[in-house]
Order: C-alpha cells, then sequence, then structure tokens
C-alpha cells in the first residue's frame, strides 16, 4: 500500500494576529485565547469535514474536500471568535493538486494559501480566483474581488478575493462583483435556531440540539432543500429579519420556535413563514413531561417534519 497519495483539496491557513504581543501583555488572557481558538477549529471542521493537517505556534493549516466547505468553515469560525472576547484572525484559501504524505500535505497549493493569508486582514477572509469561482454562487458566501499580487516564488500574479462576513471591511468593492441576487427554489427551508425562553444553559443545548434534529428529520424528505446547520446558527446571535434571512439564504420558508420549561413540562413551539411575504403559514405547541429530553427532542422533531411534510 502506498504511504502517500495526490487529490485536489482546498488548502485553508488559519493565523492569530499579534499572539507575540499578546503574550508579552498577558500570557493567561493569550493562552486562553488561543485555546479557544483551536476548540473552534476543531469543533467546526468536523461539522465541516475538514481536516486539521497540522498547528504551528499561533496558526493551523487544515484541508478540506472542496472550496465551499473551506469557504463556510471560514466564514463560520470568523463569525464564532468575533463574539467577545476577540480573537484576532486572519484566513487564506486555495485549491489544487496536492500531495498526501504520512499525514502532511505538500504541493504549490500550500505556498499559495500561506502566502494569501499573510495579506489578509484581521478578520478578513482571502481565498484566490479559482476558490472564488467555484463558490460565486453559493449561498451565504457572497465575495469581492480585492486586488492583483504577485507572490513570493510564484510565477504568476494570483488574483485575491475576500469572503464577506459582518465583520469584513473590503479595501475594495466594485460594482461589478456586487454579491449576486438568490435564486430562491421551491419547497426551500431554513429551520432557525429556537429560542431558549429561559436562562438555565441545560435549556440552550436542548433548544440547539432540537434544532439540529429538526434539520435532520426534514433533510430526509427527498423533495425538500434544507438550509445545513452551519448556515443558519449565524442567525442566533446575529438575528435579522425573515425577508432578510430569506434573501440572504434563498429560502422559500422559514421555521422558527422557541422552547420554554415550567418545572417538570416543556413547552415547544414552532411556525411555518412565507420568507418573501411574512405570511404565517402554520403554527403549533408540544406539551411535554420532561423525562428524556433527548427523546422529546426527536419527537417533536419528527412531528414538525411530517407536519412539514404534508403542508409543503
Amino acid at each position: 500500500m502506498p504511504d502517500h497519495s495526490h487529490q485536489l483539496a482546498a488548502i485553508l491557513f488559519a493565523d492569530v494576529v499579534g499572539y507575540t504581543a499578546m503574550m508579552q501583555e498577558d500570557e493567561e488572557v493569550a493562552v486562553g485565547k488561543i485555546n479557544r481558538f483551536r476548540h473552534s477549529l476543531e469543533t467546526i471542521a468536523e461539522e465541516l469535514n475538514g481536516k486539521i493537517v497540522q498547528y504551528y505556534g499561533d496558526g493551523a493549516l487544515l484541508l478540506f474536500q472542496s472550496s465551499t466547505d473551506a469557504a463556510e468553515f471560514a466564514k463560520v469560525l470568523q463569525m464564532e471568535i468575533n463574539e467577545p472576547p476577540v480573537i484576532p484572525v486572519r484566513i487564506g484559501i486555495h485549491m489544487g493538486e496536492v500531495l498526501l504524505q504520512k499525514g502532511n500535505v505538500f504541493g504549490d497549493v500550500v505556498n499559495i494559501a500561506s502566502r494569501i493569508q499573510a495579506l489578509a486582514p484581521p478578520g478578513g477572509i482571502y481565498v484566490s480566483e479559482i476558490v472564488y469561482q467555484n463558490i460565486a454562487n453559493k449561498k451565504g458566501l457572497e465575495s469581492v474581488f480585492i486586488k492583483q499580487e504577485k507572490l513570493k516564488n510564484v510565477n504568476d500574479p494570483v488574483r485575491i478575493f475576500e469572503v464577506l462576513t459582518s465583520y469584513s471591511k473590503p479595501i475594495i468593492v466594485p460594482v461589478a462583483l456586487k454579491p449576486l441576487e438568490k435564486i430562491v427554489e421551491e419547497n426551500s427551508i431554513a429551520v432557525l435556531p429556537f429560542s431558549n425562553m429561559s436562562s438555565d444553559m441545560e435549556q440552550e443545548y436542548f433548544s440547539d440540539g432540537l434544532t439540529e434534529d429538526i434539520i435532520t428529520q426534514l433533510s430526509k424528505i427527498k423533495a425538500l432543500k434544507v438550509v445545513s446547520r452551519t448556515s443558519v446558527m449565524q442567525y442566533k446571535k446575529n438575528p435579522k429579519s425573515i425577508k432578510e434571512i430569506g434573501k440572504e439564504l434563498g429560502v422559500a420558508v422559514i421555521l422558527e420556535g422557541s422552547v420554554q420549561r415550567s418545572s417538570n413540562k416543556v413547552r415547544i413551539t414552532a411556525q411555518l413563514i412565507d420568507a418573501a411575504t411574512d405570511e404565517h403559514l402554520w403554527a403549533d405547541s408540544f406539551d411535554r413531561s420532561v423525562k428524556d429530553i433527548f427523546v422529546i427532542q426527536r419527537e417533536v422533531a419528527i412531528s414538525i417534519a411530517t407536519v412539514l411534510n404534508k403542508k409543503l
């Protein structure tokens, strides 16, 4: 069996900006930030099929099977670590053929991704033109052209784009490269994070688990296009109107709901809304005794999926 192989992959470099200065200012705070950075990396990479090839000091090198997964990872990571206490991270992505050997990755792709990452500002996500072309029509991955750069040890100039987040401050936003209008697909749905109506953190985990379970159950309906969990979780901390979310995600309908617990009972409410008109299409509530929260979670998710399958 060969211990090496060639494959097409997206390479992502993520680096904490100014980590040395952080260490000099407050070592304990700096270590806490790097630990949080790595924990976020590992959690989100697992969700998006990313492989952490190696950590290097205050940064990391990751490998993804597609540009879309890499860009979605980068966007979710920046949204996560820009919540206080902010961790300033810059990200660079390039795609091409790489050599995998004994757990390491080699090739010009690695060099170019590293050079692109070094040019990105804190909080920024810079990508090469091939990555931009692959994500240009993907929902939630708007990009703008930044500049053409001659990179060290790279023969041809590289056109660099930035994947936008709510924290982006792009240097250049040409009119010709404004984000494209989303095409709303029929029978498409986004499940927003269910709201926790109490201050109990255990209830927060239940709400997130319920959201994820509903997405899983709805994804089993072949005729229904369901937006991924990673795409909708951004609206948990950055709420927007139903119409805005519908346009950004390109969905026809949105499911939102809440969870409220009183003593040994839990009430789950859910409502289906037309994303274009803000009109309520369906609503219901589910009252359950708190015995096994995972059983309740799955039962309610299946009930909602069954109703929506008939409704849609």
